[in-house]
C-alpha cells in the first residue's frame, strides 16, 4: 500500500504535517476530532498539501523534514514551492551534497548491494570526490534545501574518448518518483552539451530494472557493454548505455 505525506490548514491558521498509508481514512479521523492531538484542539482542518512517498520509510523521513521547515518554507511548498538546478559552489556543504549519495545508495540498490556494505557506508564517504578535477556537479534544490545532485564530464572509458559520461544522478528517497530525476538528467545531458559534447554515456546496474526503464525512457540505449563490479564482495554486472545529443 502507498503511504502519503500531507499537510493540514487547522482552525487557527497553524499547520500540521503527517503521513499516512490510508489518506481518506486518516483526514476523517482528523475531521471527526480522532486524528492527532494537535488537530483535536484545532478545528476545522483542510487539507492544504499531499505528497506520494514509496514506503513508509521515506514518508517518516519525508514528514520529518517538512516539519523542520519554518512557516515560510512550508507554505512555498503548499503553494508549488520551487525548485533550481545549480553548479555546486564554494559554499555549499560537502557533507551535505555527500549525504544525497549515502541515502540514495541505501536506498535504491537495497537487495542489490549487500546490506552491510550499505550499512557500513560512513557519512561523508562522496564529499571529496565533489571537486575532483575535470569533473561538474550539478545541485536540485527545492524551497532552499538539497534533494538531488548529478556528476558530469569528460568519458572515464578509453573506448569513448570522445563522450562526455553522467558519472551519478542520485536524489533523497522521499524525493523519487516526482519528476525530479528527468529534470536532473535533463540538465546533465544539457551541461554536457554547453560543453561540446555530441555524445553521452553512463553505467546502470544491470539489477536496477527501475533506473534503466528511467534512462530508456530519456533516450538512452544499452550499447550491449557489461561489466562485472565487485560490491562489497558480490560481483555485480553494470550495463552502458549511449545517447546521442540532438
Amino acid at each position: 500500500m502507498g503511504w502519503t505525506v500531507y499537510m493540514l490548514r487547522c482552525g487557527d491558521g497553524t499547520l500540521y504535517t503527517g503521513a499516512t498509508c490510508d489518506l481518506p481514512r486518516r483526514l476523517e479521523a482528523h475531521r471527526s476530532g480522532k486524528g492527532a492531538k494537535y488537530t483535536r484542539s484545532r478545528p476545522p482542518v483542510e487539507l492544504v498539501y499531499r505528497e506520494e512517498a514509496p514506503d513508509k520509510s521515506a514518508a517518516l523521513r519525508r514528514e520529518a523534514a517538512i516539519k523542520r521547515l519554518d512557516r515560510r518554507k512550508k507554505l512555498a511548498l503548499i503553494e508549488g514551492g520551487s525548485t533550481e538546478i545549480r553548479p555546486l559552489r564554494e559554499t555549499d556543504d560537502r557533507l551535505a551534497v555527500s549525504r544525497i549519495y549515502e541515502e540514495s545508495w541505501r536506498f535504491a540498490y537495497r537487495g542489490m548491494v549487500p546490506q552491510a556494505y550499505l550499512d557500513g557506508i560512513p557519512a561523508g564517504l562522496w564529499a571529496e570526490n565533489l571537486d575532483q578535477g575535470g569533473r561538474q556537479s550539478l545541485l536540485l534544490e527545492e524551497s532552499g534545501r538539497l534533494i538531488g545532485t548529478c556528476c558530469v564530464g569528460l568519458s572515464r572509458w578509453p573506448d569513448y574518448p570522445d563522450f562526455g559520461e553522467v558519472v551519478a544522478l542520485y536524489l533523497l528517497p522521499e524525493y523519487m518518483g516526482r519528476g525530479h530525476g528527468k529534470a536532473l538528467l535533463a540538465a546533465a545531458v544539457e551541461a554536457l552539451a554547453v560543453q561540446g559534447y555530441q555524445n553521452v554515456l553512463l553505467w546502470v546496474l544491470e539489477e536496477n530494472h527501475r533506473a534503466r526503464a528511467f534512462y530508456e525512457k530519456s533516450g538512452f540505449r544499452f550499447s550491449g557493454t557489461r561489466m562485472e563490479t565487485d560490491v562489497g564482495g558480490k560481483p555485480l554486472g553494470e550495463l552502458l548505455y549511449l545517447r546521442h545529443i540532438e
